[in-house]
C-alpha cells in the first residue's frame, strides 16, 4: 500500500478547489491535488510539495480530513494507497495549472455543488462528501 495525499483548498467564498485529471489514470475526471509521498516525506509536507508542483502556488495545511483506501489501476498495475485527506489555503501565489500534464482544468466549486460521480477516486470522494456535509 502506498500512501498519497489530497488536498481540499478553500478560497475565501467556502469554494474548494477542484482540478480535472489531465493524465492517466482517470484523464478528465474530478480530483483534488495531491499525490503518492516521497520516502520519508511526512503527510503535512507532501500535500504542500504537490500543490506548488500541480498549481504553482504555496499553501498552508488547515485540518486533516482523515484517511482513505484508493484503488489506483495505471496500464498493467493495480496497486492500492492510503490516501490522507487535508484541507489548507493559498498562503502565496496565483493558482494555475502549473502541470498541464496533471491538471488539464482548475474550478472553484461549494463543497455541495461537486459531481461525485465525476470524481476519480474513492477516498478523494469520501473527503468531498465530508466537506459538503458540514457546510
Amino acid at each position: 500500500m502506498y500512501p498519497a495525499v489530497s488536498v481540499g483548498i478553500y478560497n475565501a467564498d467556502g469554494e474548494v478547489l477542484v482540478i480535472t485529471r489531465g493524465n492517466e489514470p482517470e484523464r478528465g475526471k474530478l480530483d483534488w491535488p495531491g499525490g503518492f509521498m516521497q520516502y520519508r516525506e511526512l503527510p503535512e509536507a507532501a500535500a504542500v510539495r504537490e500543490a506548488r508542483e500541480e498549481l504553482g502556488a504555496e499553501i498552508e495545511v488547515v485540518e486533516l480530513i482523515g484517511f482513505g483506501v484508493d484503488t489506483y489501476r495505471y496500464q498493467e498495475i493495480t496497486q492500492h494507497n492510503l490516501n490522507i485527506g487535508f484541507t489548507a489555503r493559498v498562503i502565496t501565489g496565483d493558482i494555475h495549472a502549473a502541470d498541464p500534464g496533471e491538471v488539464a482544468a482548475i474550478q472553484w466549486i461549494r463543497p455541495a455543488d461537486i459531481p461525485l460521480e465525476k470524481v476519480a477516486f474513492e477516498g478523494t470522494k469520501e473527503f468531498m462528501l465530508q466537506l459538503a456535509e458540514r457546510a
